[in-house]
């Protein structure tokens, strides 16, 4: 009967271990999702500003930064960096 109970008492162990590990990541998931979202609230603003700024620019101007019309809407998708201007002027053909 000894040898059952050290089995029975290893089993609630190893349970209350990996249920305490899923409430831990639950909790760590949660927090990065609230801090996400909290960021995303707090840049906003800023956002919506430079979003604006880049719709006032003339085509030359955004031409100047390597950017087009259509790049004004990918500003803020992740990964999204503008093409050097000297990169766009060589593939339109101008030198």
């Amino acid at each position: 009967m000894a040898e059952v109970e050290r089995i029975r008492l290893a089993a609630a162990a190893a349970r209350d271990a990996a249920l305490a590990d899923m409430l831990r990541r639950f909790a760590i998931g949660t927090w990065r999702f609230v801090a996400a979202l909290a960021g995303a609230v707090r840049d906003f603003p800023a956002r919506i500003e430079t979003y604006r700024a880049l719709r006032q620019l003339s085509d030359r101007e955004l031409t100047d930064i390597g950017m087009t019309r259509f790049d004004i809407g990918r500003v803020f998708d992740l990964g999204y960096a503008p093409r050097p201007a000297n990169d766009q002027r060589r593939s339109s053909g101008a030198a």
